[in-house]
């Protein structure tokens, strides 16, 4: 609860506590096609994985906060256990002309145990009406235990290899952010920032090979001991300034930052290794300009930034724990980086848009969304947004192919037939862009609001075959349209639905074309009899022009309760998610040298009720509110 007084606050106490218990099951298959060479006339792998997992979890919380004269003070600390238990099967299979295929697959059932604390401290204090400065604090740590037995087979050596594994693992992350604001004019403001983040974690994984008579045989492949360590640095500084009216000023922001990233790993086995260390540092400029006009609004954003490769993509050392997908990294990788411009319009058609808002403003008590809902609900407006991407020094993965057993003298390494090695380098820059338009137009005798949308993105990415660099073309123009009620609270309705049309090209392979579409329909109903309430919504999607029948998906939720009680405090409801239980997917795409299809099933079948209680209203001075609600749920 917060005491309050008219103009005020005293400061806030809260405490917490809360538990959750899991379970969710997955299971995947994909498929890649291969184009034919001159190594194969024909190549595909399949791989498929499931996994089940059951979490449980306690929380707890405090939290504080105290303000002062033009000032604040907040901290809060968390604790929480978990214990997890988990499933997994996974496959890999390579299918090249009439050999035998080759591949492997393993399975692992594994415990856990872990826990957590996490701290957070922050304070503001503002000084003469201009200077106000503030910091935060973050500090986190966590620690796991866990015990897995796991099975490997691989065709290549008919080996079946059980493994006994213990896991132990720490993490620390600590985080500090000062800041500093001056307001120049009552119109324009400089901030300065500056933030530190430093993060450890240290894993210490054993594995033995349980096959073996004695039992102490150590598995090199998947035996880790090693510790990871990054930190960064990021100090900016802003300006801030508007001009022109005040009901349609126009806002100017512009900011420069420097940020200086280091990331380092340590190895103790099979052998004691030096630290591999690797630091990146960039400049970062951003700008943006848009007005605050509630009928014709607009802005402008052009936004840097910068990506560093992972310590597995810059470390040269070989990771074969899938003995047929054998990858090793580059250390000579740059930092790839990213600029982001967008450009957006919206206005609300009509000739007496200003009076009316006018109007509303004056009686509006909410503001809000409750502002977002009258206009939508009485006037035609149009919007649009514009995005572009370049992306410089970007980093894709060279993959080779190997039809038969090779050797290599850089490794020291026998890769197996039908066998892929992995690495990684920098291409020269990708692309994306996108132009979206909404048309909303209220159709008054129906007491509904149509909305209708056009939608177009393109992006050209480069990737390798073996060592060609080619280029990859996506263009998706798609559209859409929908029927939204404004009958009344009681009644609602929506019904809608979109085309798309993905075409897709490389400089080596050719193209491939099809088709998706979705139909949607929403129906909720309140107040029935005063007390009951009901709805649902229903969606169902589509592919047709594939190598493939027309692949059909749907999913239905439904949800309803009543409310019951002195001023119906008490409310029991359910909700009941994907009654078919076809939380599935079906994805295509193709890339320079083969088309990937894949399929997901998450078994997202679902039944939560929910018990909620309304405590009735306090008492109070000025500022007092609601005393607050409490509840629970359950389901299956």
């Amino acid at each position: 609860m917060s005491p309050t007084t008219r103009n005020f606050k005293l400061g806030t106490l809260g405490m917490s506590y809360s538990f959750s218990d899991q379970h969710t099951v997955n299971e995947s298959i994909s498929e890649l096609i291969y184009f034919p060479t001159e190594k194969y006339t024909s190549r595909s792998t399949k791989s498929s994985s499931y996994s089940s997992t059951g979490s449980k979890k306690h929380s707890f919380g405090v939290n504080g906060s105290k303000s002062l004269p033009d000032g604040n003070l907040s901290a809060s600390f968390g604790y929480s256990l978990g214990a997890d238990e988990s499933s997994s099967r996974s496959r890999m299979y390579n299918y090249q002309d009439n050999l035998s295929p080759q591949g492997s697959s393993s399975s692992t059932v594994r415990e856990s145990d872990s826990h957590s604390v996490s701290a957070q401290f922050s304070a503001g204090k503002g000084f003469w009406n201009k200077l106000r400065l503030s910091a935060s604090v973050e500090y986190s740590e966590s620690n796991s235990d866990a015990g897995s037995t796991k099975r490997d087979t691989t065709t290549s050596t008919i080996t079946n290899t059980v493994l006994d594994i213990t896991t132990d693992a720490l993490s620390r992350n600590f985080k500090v952010n000062p800041s500093i604001r001056y307001e120049l004019t009552d119109r324009s403001s400089i901030s300065m920032s500056y933030s530190f983040n430093d993060g450890f974690s240290q894993s210490e994984q054993w594995a033995y090979d349980v096959t073996d008579p004695m039992k102490s045989s150590i598995d090199s492949i998947n035996t880790q001991l090693r510790t990871n360590a990054n930190n960064s640095h990021n100090a900016g500084v802003g300006f801030t300034t508007a001009f022109g009216k005040d009901d349609s000023k126009v806002i100017l922001n512009a900011g420069l930052s420097f940020v200086s990233t280091g990331i380092s790993r340590t190895d103790a086995f099979p052998d004691d290794e030096p630290m591999f260390s690797h630091r990146f540092n960039s400049l970062r400029p951003s700008f943006s300009i848009g007005n605050d006009s509630q009928i014709n609004r607009w802005s402008f954003r052009w936004h840097s930034s910068n990506s560093s490769p992972s310590i597995e993509q810059l470390r040269p050392k070989l990771n074969n724990t899938n003995l047929y997908s054998v990858s090793a990294g580059n250390p000579n990788l740059k930092q790839a980086g990213h600029n982001n411009f967008t450009l957006d319009y919206s206005t609300i058609l009509g000739k007496e848009t200003q009076t009316a808002l006018t109007e509303y403003d004056e009686n509006d008590q909410w503001g809000g969304r409750g502002r977002e809902r009258f206009i939508n609900n009485n006037f035609a407006t149009f919007e649009a947004h514009a995005e572009f991407n370049v992306n410089s020094d970007v980093i894709v993965g060279k993959k080779t192919y190997f039809a038969e057993e090779t050797y290599l003298p850089e490794y020291g390494y026998m890769m197996p037939a039908q066998s892929t090695f992995s690495t990684y380098e920098n291409a020269a820059s990708s692309y994306s862009a996108s132009f979206k338009t909404n048309f909303g137009v209220p159709i008054n005798p129906i007491k509904c609001t149509l909305n209708a949308g056009l939608s177009i993105g393109w992006d050209m990415s480069p990737t390798y075959v073996n060592s060609v660099l080619t280029q990859v073309q996506n263009l998706r123009p798609t559209l859409s349209l929908g029927l939204r009620s404004n009958i009344s609270r009681d009644l609602r309705f929506n019904v809608g639905g979109n085309a798309s049309y993905v075409h897709s090209e490389n400089d080596t392979n050719g193209k491939t074309d099809y088709f998706t579409e979705a139909l949607r329909a929403g129906v909720e109903v309140n107040n029935i009899l005063k007390i009951f309430y009901a709805g649902g919504n229903y969606t169902k999607t589509f592919m047709q022009g594939i190598s493939y029948t027309s692949i059909a998906d749907n999913i239905l939720d439904l949800h309803g309760g009543f409310r019951f009680g002195p001023r119906n405090n008490y409310d029991l409801s359910f909700n009941v998610h994907d009654l078919f239980n076809k939380t599935s997917g079906f994805a295509t795409s193709m890339s320079a040298d083969f088309v990937r299809n894949s399929w997901t099933h998450n078994f997202g079948r679902y039944v939560m009720f929910k018990f909620v209680c309304h405590f009735t209203s306090m008492k109070g001075g000025a500022g007092a509110g609601r005393g607050g609600w409490g509840g629970a749920s359950w389901g299956y």
